[in-house]
């Protein structure tokens, strides 16, 4: 009898210890949208608890781990520092920075698998699909989770639909004489005239009144043939004129 109370008494010390976790807080994955909430209570004992964070908005893992209903505790003399999920380990005084081979070990991830978090559990931000978890760490190993991450949300992208080109409508041809129009293509023109320019050719009307332009060049005597008839003319005034002078005076 004796032997049985020592063990009870044994026992009691252990659990007081360790402490008594509760129920769990909420038993599934997120079936829609939000972030996927583990908690793994490893050699603390209650196995491995899920929950759901319902968001439809980016979110930090403290607002994920306690609106999905698991308490937090945190140490006064390190704020930020989560020393108790779910009031375990009870032992831990949540005074101080939790010992390296007995804390909380906070994990994310990201559409893949769990990654140790370098972050608080303030700093580490979430969009929907996205998991996160505690997972009690003892012996000074890392150990992830048990259990995988909750499943991640396919954003499925719209199917780019082809763009429909407008049909091209064919443009009428002019109405001919005959008050038909022709649906063949009208040729190109005819390599354009050369446009004159006002300094190319003048007026019609200056052309006439110029009797230069009138006058073909054949039709003009040279100028020495010109100026030799007219000294003749003078050479014959002037023997004129001395001769009736000598006939007045004999």
């Amino acid at each position: 009898m004796l032997v049985l109370l020592r063990a009870v008494a044994a026992l009691a010390l252990v659990l007081v210890g360790v402490g008594s976790v509760p129920a769990p807080a909420s038993a599934a994955y997120c079936s829609g949208s939000g972030v996927h909430v583990v908690v793994d209570f490893g050699a603390l004992g209650g196995g491995v608890r899920t929950g759901c964070y319902s968001t439809s908005a980016s979110t930090y893992a403290d607002d994920a781990f306690q609106g999905a209903g698991f308490a937090l505790s945190w140490s006064t003399g390190y704020p930020g520092v989560v020393c108790r999920v779910e009031g375990v380990p009870e032992s831990e005084p949540c005074t101080d920075m939790p010992p390296g081979n007995a804390y909380w070990g906070l994990f994310e991830a990201h559409g893949g698998g769990w990654q140790y978090s370098q972050r608080a559990v303030t700093g580490v931000r979430l969009d929907p699909g996205d998991s996160v978890a505690f997972a009690w760490q003892d012996g000074g190993n890392t150990d992830a989770p048990s259990t995988a991450p909750g499943p991640a949300t396919q954003t499925s992208s719209p199917t780019p639909q082809p763009t429909a080109s407008p049909t091209k409508t064919p443009t009428k041809a002019p109405t001919g004489p005959s008050g038909t129009g022709s649906s063949t293509k009208p040729s190109a023109p005819a390599t354009p005239l050369a446009v004159e320019s006002p300094s190319d050719s003048a007026p019609s009307d200056q052309v006439e009144a110029s009797p230069a332009a009138a006058q073909a060049p054949d039709d003009r005597l040279p100028a020495a043939v010109t100026w030799g008839v007219f000294g003749l003319l003078g050479a014959a005034l002037a023997t004129s004129a001395v001769l009736a002078r000598r006939r007045r005076a004999g």
